[in-house]
């Protein structure tokens, strides 16, 4: 039986949802609980979802890997809604089998666990920590098919002395040089910038000769 409008509040930000058509909706910060309570959905419901549509800032980078590793598992698409930057753009939006972007769909990078900008100290990343997100990150692009310099190709443009911007982005031709394939544009042509000009995100375009070994 079809669920319809179910419901979980996951935590206090973030909800996942079943849709009135059927498909999974993730709304909020990356959390464990929201993890687990769309994994049940998908799992409750009948006939199974083809499409997750998420608006998320991010969040702890193996809940990102966690989410991106079972998308990719079930084939599903992603549907960006309002926005999906940090660890939803590394690892959800790539993982997509196809990636939906809407016109004003906000989509943007700012680091990896290969970035120049990850810190080891107290307080900060332990060395342990960095080591298994960088082993986990490899084996993850690996496996999609997606070169991993896509978390941290515009961090040198982006994030100069001044710190200038939230994040870079890429042009859909520019990132299909990382790999990302299938991209698609639903109910107009994607210019995210002209609709969210509050976000100082600076468009990266990419020199493929920069990506050769």
């Amino acid at each position: 039986t079809m669920v319809l409008s179910a419901t979980a509040q996951a935590d206090e930000q973030t909800m996942v949802t079943v849709s009135q058509d059927g498909q999974l909706v993730y709304d909020g910060r990356l959390s464990a609980a929201a993890n687990e309570s769309l994994f049940a959905l998908y799992e409750s419901t009948n006939p199974k979802p083809e499409v997750l549509r998420i608006t998320s800032s991010g969040g702890d980078v193996h809940l990102g890997l966690d989410l991106g590793e079972w998308i990719y598992r079930h084939g599903l698409d992603v549907e960006v809604m309002r926005g999906c930057a940090s660890s939803c753009a590394n690892y959800v939006f790539t993982a997509g089998r196809r990636k939906l972007l809407h016109p004003d769909s906000g989509l943007f990078w700012h680091g990896g666990a290969t970035s120049t900008k990850v810190e080891i100290g107290p307080g900060k990343r332990s060395q342990e920590h960095l080591d298994r997100w960088r082993a986990r990150e490899e084996a993850f692009f690996s496996t999609i098919g997606v070169d991993a310099r896509i978390t941290t190709y515009g961090e040198n443009v982006a994030f100069g002395f001044f710190r200038r911007y939230d994040g870079w982005d890429y042009s859909i031709e520019d990132m299909k040089k990382f790999g990302v394939d299938n991209v698609e544009q639903i109910d107009g042509s994607w210019d995210w910038h002209r609709f969210k000009p509050q976000f100082k995100v600076k468009r990266i375009e990419v020199d493929v000769s920069k990506l050769k070994d």
